[in-house]
């Protein structure tokens, strides 16, 4: 079946890819596609969790459904695929084993049998390990490795080789800063200043440790950015059009207006954008539909998944057959895929 359909993909690729000659705010290796030409689907969401207030984000680990819970007595919440509750941890604090603010930052997995999670305590300047077995076994935080990062780093990774890299925000841009050893080398991420960058340019980063590949989606613009850290080059893709660098900031207010990507999540083969699409004074207010832009590792999208319910936070089982998504009302659905 696979093979009777390869031609199929190759032929709306040709037709809906074009280069995209407008120069962005991120690279001239622009790619556009059109909305029309890719296969939409349209999973059935399944409420899960409805008795929890003031989730946050959420991240999958394992068979582990993990829920940051800022506003509670416990930061993490966590159960199992069914919405059925398991334990409860971590507070707020300056401890060793106590986060002051959380990033999931996605760099997650088994070593030694101990399932972990990396987190961005951005204002400790930390990026912290959580021991996801042990915390689960103790009902107890427990952090098992810290490692300094720079003030103000938006997203921090770790990569396999142990470099640090960092997204750093600046009076008027975003750096990215890698730390080899002793050696550190920092670079603009966009090539424009601008006095507002948290508005113009915030984004969900994502790494993809094996191919060294970090993926980012923009909020206040229409295209998600690809960054090879083994070669520097760049790219960029987009469903639509491209937003005009000119365009992006409300003069009067000094905040974007409209609001695109609002989640990032990378899998061992896919790329899931979370699509909000929204005027900014809507959005995470006026409930509407949203989408989930599927992409392989090279920026070439394969489907757009509808989803009935306002998510604003996405995570992906790591068999890439399940999506959990946190609605605007602190409630989770699951939804089945068949990719």
């Amino acid at each position: 079946m696979k093979k009777k359909l390869l031609p199929i993909l190759i032929s709306l690729f040709i037709v809906s890819c074009k280069h995209q000659t407008t120069d962005t705010c991120f690279s001239e290796n622009n790619n556009t596609y059109i909305p029309a030409n890719i296969e939409t689907i349209h999973p059935t969401g399944k409420l899960i969790i409805d008795s929890l207030i003031g989730i946050g984000n959420i991240e999958v680990v394992n068979k582990h459904l993990c829920l940051f819970t800022s506003s509670n007595d416990s930061l993490f919440s966590i159960y199992n695929f069914d919405g059925e509750f398991l334990t409860a941890f971590g507070k707020r604090g300056q401890g060793p084993s106590d986060f002051t603010s959380t990033r999931m930052n996605g760099n997650k997995g088994i070593e030694n049998g101990q399932e972990f999670l990396w987190i961005n305590d951005v204002n400790s300047s930390s990026l912290k390990r959580l021991n996801l077995t042990q915390s689960v076994e103790k009902s107890l935080c427990v952090v098992d490795s810290i490692i300094p990062i720079l003030p103000m780093s938006i997203n921090a990774f770790l990569t396999k080789e142990g470099n640090v890299v960092q997204e750093v925000m600046t009076p008027n841009n975003f750096e990215l800063v890698t730390k080899k050893g002793d050696d550190i080398h920092k670079e603009n991420i966009y090539k424009k200043d601008t006095p507002h960058p948290f508005s113009m340019y915030k984004s969900t980063m994502r790494m993809d440790t094996d191919s060294q590949l970090l993926f980012f989606s923009m909020v206040a613009a229409n295209q998600i950015n690809i960054m090879d850290l083994s070669c520097g080059k760049r790219s960029s893709i987009c469903i639509g059009e491209y937003t005009d660098v000119e365009e992006i900031i409300d003069k009067d207010t000094n905040t974007e207006k409209w609001v695109y990507y609002v989640d990032l999540r990378v899998t061992p083969n896919y790329i899931f954008a979370l699509y909000m699409n929204q005027n900014y004074q809507d959005s995470y207010a006026k409930e509407k539909p949203v989408e989930i832009h599927l992409f392989n590792k090279k920026g070439i999208p394969l489907k757009i998944i509808q989803l009935n319910e306002y998510i604003k936070n996405i995570c992906i089982t790591e068999d890439e057959m399940t999506i959990f998504g946190l609605n605007n009302d602190h409630s989770i659905y699951k939804y089945e895929l068949t990719l």
